[in-house]
């Protein structure tokens, strides 16, 4: 007995690992390198949670789910009266009207789905709750249809319609493939699945057959397995994709196309939630002079390496843009003035890196921030912080001008 549950226990694990092990491998060998060498590591943990996603990546894959969500709930409810009329035929009347009243409430929870993303597709919030949604019904629908046709002995017909019902776990943990999920959301999704499964075969299908249970949870976990990779490597490559369409290639920084849409997303949902939100506009001090006597290689080394010391200094929720030119914005998501002119100035004095000449480079920092200003429009917040950098310009450079007093203790170096 011990051996066999040895057995058991190899069959059922091991394959799950190496495919696992697979899957890390192959989707990192497609994430993208930044310069400052920090977009892979932060690219990979977006892999295995939704928590620090950016708003951009938040509203790409919002839209591709729902998309999937619609299409699918769709499929659903134009399936779901031919099954009716065959199930009318399989089973007594009794039974049919049970199933019947079972398929009624997936076709209302789905059309509810479908209202709800007609109105809120583009909310990350949204396409999660109608993707569980998705999944959760038809499990509860299996679970209410195994405990109304399980236990009874089925021929012709009936039988056939029955095993389409058994089936029912494999093509939802299948159906994981078409979406871009992290790793939680996949194991999220799979784990009811698996317990349903198992707990009817352990009490409906094959009472007290442990065995039974192991075996169906194991074809069930390797087809499971088989989902998530898809699932995750479609995350990876959106990200991937998504980098290299909207980074600007020589700093990794957001390019200004993308820039803009991060601010129209940041200040909406700061509105929306009535949080913070600050804006600093970054130039650095005197950056023509270092095209004009060391050529421009020498000051794309530069901007790479004031990119990188600034992205060092932000949070993970922290979005950073270049602007144009020598010209940076960092967007500070539900960060009050007080808190980021704290954080710039830490940046200010650790400095953006070092000049052809070995001398430190500095930058002119204005800030704005939507509930200290009175501001909530995010072009109108980039106008204010950008005169603010302008004052700090005026005032001697490497300055920090914002909604507190400023920090210009230091003046001009360069």
């Amino acid at each position: 007995m011990g051996y066999a549950w040895r057995e058991y226990a190899i069959a059922w694990i091991a394959p799950s690992g190496t495919m696992f092990a697979s899957l890390l491998h192959a989707i990192d060998r497609h994430l993208p390198h930044s310069p400052q060498g920090q977009l892979h590591s932060q690219m990979r943990a977006w892999l295995w949670s939704t928590r620090d996603h950016n708003a951009l990546l938040r509203l790409r894959r919002a839209r591709i789910v729902a998309t999937r969500v619609r299409l699918l709930a769709a499929l659903f409810l134009v399936l779901t009266p031919i099954w009716l009329l065959v199930e009318y035929y399989a089973f007594p009347t009794e039974l049919w009207l049970a199933v019947g009243a079972a398929r009624l409430s997936v076709i209302v929870a789905f059309t509810g789905l479908l209202l709800a993303l007609r109105a809120e597709a583009e909310r990350q919030g949204a396409s999660t709750v109608a993707l569980f949604g998705l999944f959760i019904v038809p499990t509860l629908f299996y679970i209410a249809t195994t405990l109304l046709l399980g236990r009874d002995t089925w021929q012709g017909l009936a039988q056939a319609v029955l095993a389409t019902h058994t089936f029912f776990p494999l093509l939802l943990v299948a159906g994981i493939s078409l979406f871009p999920l992290t790793v939680r959301e996949s194991v999220a999704l799979i784990l009811p699945i698996l317990l349903a499964r198992g707990w009817m075969v352990w009490q409906v299908l094959a009472p007290g057959d442990l065995f039974a249970v192991l075996g169906a949870l194991w074809f069930l976990l390797l087809v499971a397995g088989v989902g998530m990779l898809a699932a995750v490597s479609q995350m990876g490559f959106i990200i991937a994709l998504l980098h290299h369409s909207i980074r600007d290639p020589l700093t990794g920084a957001f390019s200004r196309a993308s820039g803009d849409e991060l601010l129209e997303l940041e200040s909406t949902l700061a509105v929306r939630h009535g949080t913070p939100f600050t804006v600093a506009f970054i130039d650095l001090d005197r950056f023509k002079e270092v095209n004009d006597q060391h050529g421009h290689d020498a000051g794309d080394q530069v901007l790479a390496a004031a990119a990188a010391n600034i992205a060092s200094s932000l949070r993970s929720t922290d979005i950073l843009l270049r602007w144009g030119g020598e010209e940076f914005v960092v967007l500070l998501p539900n960060t009050p003035c007080s808190k980021a002119m704290v954080g710039l100035e830490r940046l200010r004095v650790k400095g953006f890196g070092l000049r052809p000449d070995g001398r430190a480079q500095t930058a002119s920092i204005g800030v704005a921030e939507r509930l200290a200003d009175g501001v909530d429009a995010g072009p109108r917040l980039i106008d204010l912080a950008d005169q603010r950098m302008y004052q700090a310009k005026q005032a001697g450079r490497n300055r920090l001008v914002g909604c507190v007093p400023p920090h210009d203790r230091e003046g001009d170096r360069p």
